[in-house]
């Protein structure tokens, strides 16, 4: 996905975000802490077992969904897309 500022790039069991500013490049590799659906689901278990609010609530979890139709969005026509 391809922003004015930053790329955010997937592969294969990978993710990293570089960030351009004009004048330099930073590339920074995602966490697996941060990556894939492994910890959310674990979460909500966990918050069902224990009887307590899971740690996103309903309203983050579609804010992170649009983020990622946008991403989808980007990837098709090639061209940023506003995030906001």
């Amino acid at each position: 996905m391809s922003g004015t500022l930053a790329n955010l790039n997937f592969e294969l069991g990978r993710a990293w975000l570089t960030i351009e500013d004009g004048q330099s490049q930073e590339t920074r590799q995602l966490d697996d802490k941060i990556r894939g659906i492994d910890p959310m689901v674990k979460d909500f278990i966990g918050s069902i077992i224990e009887n307590k609010e899971p740690s996103m609530t309903g309203e983050e979890g579609l804010e992170d969904l649009a983020m990622v139709l946008k991403a989808y969005e980007s990837t098709q026509t090639g061209l940023p897309v506003d995030l906001y």
